[in-house]
């Protein structure tokens, strides 16, 4: 498996000054998280601070791989968008689920929900291979989100190749419109970091 080395790179919004990206992986022998350098047509998709993609491998794993972004401290969080990329044909996106960490802006109400495979999605292809997700806030997400009272303090990708999908390229994400971006990135951790928000 391909090593992810800490790096600081490139300048960085303060919105998001303290966040950090991990990866992490539950199979070492049939999974993979690596951080790299995309290519020419990946560059408007790149993940800010870093300018890399992630690539996540599950050859039929016994548990998913995946890459959390922590927020510390938490920042406004209302829409979200992100871009992917998969092969022609492939069914990786429905192989996602992406977990939301969130509270109200004053603290309170910390809570978690997991949106699986794009449900709600609103995007569609934007070029060079790659897609974006609108992520539909209005179903299963607390009514503190939709109302513009929250802040995020971690996203979790979780992929599982439960449909022979193999591998999902992750690129920017935007919240409420600004792309967020990260000053660091850490080495491949233990599958504990998928786990559920802390603190709820």
């Amino acid at each position: 498996m391909a090593a992810v080395v800490s790096t600081i790179c490139c300048a960085v919004s303060p919105v998001f000054a303290g966040t950090t990206l991990q990866a992490f992986t539950c199979d070492q022998q049939r999974a993979s998280v690596t951080i790299q350098s995309g290519t020419a047509h990946d560059r408007k998709f790149l993940i800010p601070g870093i300018n890399k993609v992630a690539v996540l491998v599950d050859a039929e794993a016994q548990g998913p791989v995946g890459i959390n972004y922590e927020f510390n401290p938490p920042v406004p969080f209302q829409f979200i968008s992100w871009f992917y990329k998969q092969a022609t044909g492939s069914r990786a996106l429905q192989a996602v689920t992406v977990r939301y960490c969130v509270q109200r802006t004053d603290g309170t109400d910390k809570t978690s929900y997991d949106i699986q495979g794009g449900n709600g999605d609103r995007g569609g292809p934007v070029g060079d291979g790659w897609a974006e997700v609108v992520q539909d806030n209005r179903a299963g997400v607390p009514n503190f989100v939709q109302n513009g009272d929250a802040v995020i303090t971690k996203l979790t990708y979780i992929f599982q190749d439960n449909n022979k999908a193999n591998n999902i390229t992750l690129g920017r994400v935007d919240f409420n419109s600004k792309p967020v971006s990260t000053s660091q990135i850490t080495t491949v951790g233990p599958c504990s970091l998928k786990d559920q928000c802390t603190g709820i």
